[in-house]
């Protein structure tokens, strides 16, 4: 048995790009950034940038909450695109992850409620970890929540 499962919370890099296909599906992608915190000296080491690509319902609504600067937790699953360097002829390949639910944590006034996205991300539900045995914890909401001094906006359905 293997588990593909991927969590991350970033900032993203960039305004999702969004394509429409003949089908009507879309497909949206985005660059989260990874802080990886301080080294030896207090400096802030580089960030790891992971690529994120996401389908259908999914797509829609990355394209309307995300933003370029925006603190984003994805849930999904890894996967390698594999393609043949026109220039080289020599084969190419990287890892990227699938999201299947995603949560944009947004900066709240000094003692306000938490900004809500009010959307959804989540892959049907046979695609769920829930669907495969794996439970989710409702989210906490509010300042408290996490130690960011951000209220967390999800968009996942619990």
């Amino acid at each position: 048995m293997t588990i593909n499962s991927v969590h991350l919370v970033g900032i993203s890099g960039m305004d999702p790009e969004a394509r429409y296909f003949e089908s009507g599906t879309q497909k949206a992608r985005f660059r989260l950034a990874l802080n990886q915190g301080l080294d030896e000296q207090g400096k802030q080491k580089p960030a790891t940038w992971v690529e994120i690509h996401a389908w259908g319902k999914t797509a829609e609504i990355i394209t309307d909450q995300v933003s370029k600067g925006v603190k984003v937790a994805v849930s999904g699953y890894l996967r390698e695109e594999v393609w043949t360097d026109r220039s080289t002829g020599e084969q190419r390949s990287k890892l990227l992850v699938v999201a299947q639910r995603v949560e944009c944590f947004r900066a709240t006034q000094q003692g306000g409620p938490p900004q809500s996205n009010q959307g959804l991300t989540q892959a049907p539900p046979a695609q769920t970890p829930a669907a495969q045995g794996w439970a989710h914890p409702a989210p906490q909401v509010g300042p408290a929540a996490n130690g960011w001094g951000y209220g967390a906006a999800s968009t996942g359905r619990q």
